[in-house]
This record gives C-alpha cells, structure tokens and sequence, in this order.
C-alpha cells in the first residue's frame, strides 16, 4: 500500500512526459525536451545503442577520453555537494574560491554535445551547448531531467515497496523546498523520487562501449 494517500495519484501524473526509454536533448540556449526512442537493454543490438557523442580517439583496444573537469570527476568526489532534487543553485554551497569553475568547460579538448546515463532512473540524454558544454550546463541538466514527471504506467509497474520509496521521497522533497521556498521544482511525481536517498551527485564515469557518460549518485 503506498505510504500517502494526498494528494490523489490521478493529480500527480503528466501522462505526457515521463517516459523512461528515451534520448532527450538539453540545449543551453534552447532547452526544449526532444524523445528519440532508445531500447532498453536486452533489445535490439548493443550497437543500437551506441553513440559517440564526445571526441575519442581509439586505438586498438584502448580509448583515450579526454580531461574531465575536477567538480565532475571522481578524483575531487563530494566537491560541490549537489542534491539533484533540487536546482543546482539553490543546492548547492560552493566555497568562494570554486565558484567560477561551474562556468568553465566540462571537458576538454571542449565539445558541443555530451551524452549523460542516469541507469537508476532509466534516463538518458544529450547536453548540448555550441560554445562548449560546461560544468554548469551538465549540473543543470541532471536537475532537469531528473524531474520530468513519471507517467501512470512507470508509476504502476514499480514494485510495491519501490512505489512507497518513491512516494517518501515525493513527500520529502516537496516538504524540503517548501520549507526553504525553493522554486523551480516539479510537484508532482518525478524521475528523481524513483532514486529514493541516492540524490546526491559524486562524479561522472565513462563508458566506452555505450559512448556515454554515466553520473554516480549516492
């Protein structure tokens, strides 16, 4: 049985967007949500869904991914202290001294479009910027995505005890941006409340043979 009972679940669903199986693109200067259709794994071939999306350079066996900006990888984990239920900016606390890095190039040599993996949540999409995407470009776009609305038949295909995770994690996000008048949320059901207490970003991986980065939550 799922842990609230108000608002009625017929109130919270867009039974518009919210579907898992896509590609979506995030466009810094346009950011209008377009779904490309993606197999889930298991479907189709694994070339299917393999997308080079950054610039690599392959020899042989071995890939050479270019540099990672520090607040992404893993070799500085835990450095911006995002929660991704809530706007990068209102999220997070950066000291004085790290907060023009968020304006700098995610990645470098710099790219225009830069594919991101949430597995948890089923997601994936394009971040795209033509001056090159930046840390911030990729930081807002996992808020973004992640808040795009679940639709009734994810909702219903959840486990049970899934199901009133998420429904914990609805409540709590909407009582924690009340509570700090954060704006700019979803209210209604989410991706990111599918991802019950692993909101918080650490870093990003990637994965050479999906040619996507993947973005580690704990």
């Amino acid at each position: 049985m799922s842990s609230y009972a108000s608002p009625t679940p017929s109130s919270l669903f867009d039974r518009v967007h919210g579907t898992p199986s896509s590609v979506s693109s995030y466009n810094v200067n346009a950011p209008s949500h377009t779904a490309v259709p993606l197999p889930y794994a298991g479907q189709g071939s694994r070339d299917s869904l393999l997308y080079i999306c950054i610039i690599i350079h392959e020899i042989g066996c071995c890939y050479i991914v270019p540099n990672l900006h520090y607040l992404l990888s893993n070799t500085c984990p835990n450095a911006l202290k995002f929660n991704t239920a809530f706007p990068f900016h209102a999220s997070t606390c950066l000291p004085p001294n790290l907060n023009p890095a968020v304006s700098e190039l995610a990645i470098s040599p710099p790219v225009q479009v830069f594919r991101l993996r949430i597995s948890a949540a089923n997601l994936v999409f394009d971040v795209t910027n033509p001056r090159g995407v930046l840390v911030a470009d990729i930081l807002n776009a996992i808020f973004s995505y992640l808040q795009n609305s679940l639709s009734r038949d994810v909702y219903g295909s959840l486990p049970s005890h899934v199901r009133e995770a998420t429904d914990r994690a609805y409540q709590h996000r909407l009582q924690k941006a009340s509570g700090r008048r954060i704006q700019g949320i979803n209210e209604r059901l989410a991706f990111v409340d599918c991802l019950g207490e692993r909101i918080h970003f650490h870093s990003l991986t990637y994965s050479p043979s999906h040619g996507v980065w993947d973005v580690m939550l704990f």
